[in-house]
């Protein structure tokens, strides 16, 4: 409560990046005064604006999206659910390998129109596809391709 007996409300929007945050603020608004991006990071510090509702003095405060490393099991889960931008991945077997632990061969080949290599059955029992093939069959249908000729793995991996 205020000294001249109002009160004062402070709202904050905590959350990952990229999910409406600063989206949000700006609906609350009814004016852009917060920039927007589709690619997560935008936000780089701690906001606030004032706003007055129904005679009532209101702080909205917008931060940058948090990623809280205990309820994200690696970095490759956090590329695949978009909370960390494509550009930053250096490695791409590690976000290909979790797709394809969390995605069946059939659903992989259907959505993305490829034809994945059969393991063996006697020697390799039903194992998943490996990543490079996964890689190497989508960058070769798409007709991604280096300049030495081979399928372009890294290219592929950003649009799975």
């Amino acid at each position: 409560m205020l000294s001249d007996g109002s009160a004062e409300y402070t709202i904050g929007l905590v959350g990952y990046p990229n999910v409406g945050k600063s989206c949000t603020l700006n609906s609350l608004l009814q004016e852009k005064r917060v920039q927007v991006s589709s690619t997560p990071g935008k936000t780089k510090h701690f906001q606030t604006f004032k706003l007055k509702l129904d005679g009532k003095d209101v702080t909205l405060c917008d931060c940058p999206g948090l990623v809280f490393p205990n309820l994200a099991a690696s970095q490759s889960e956090m590329f695949c659910n978009g909370i960390l931008p494509i550009d930053h991945m250096r490695d791409a077997i590690g976000p290909i390998s979790y797709l394809i632990e969390k995605i069946p061969r059939i659903v992989l080949e259907s959505v993305y129109g490829m034809k994945l290599p059969v393991p063996d059955k006697e020697l390799e029992g039903s194992r998943l596809p490996y990543p490079h093939e996964v890689l190497r069959e989508y960058g070769l249908l798409r007709g991604f391709m280096t300049t030495r000729g081979t399928p372009d793995e890294s290219r592929a991996a950003r649009i799975l």
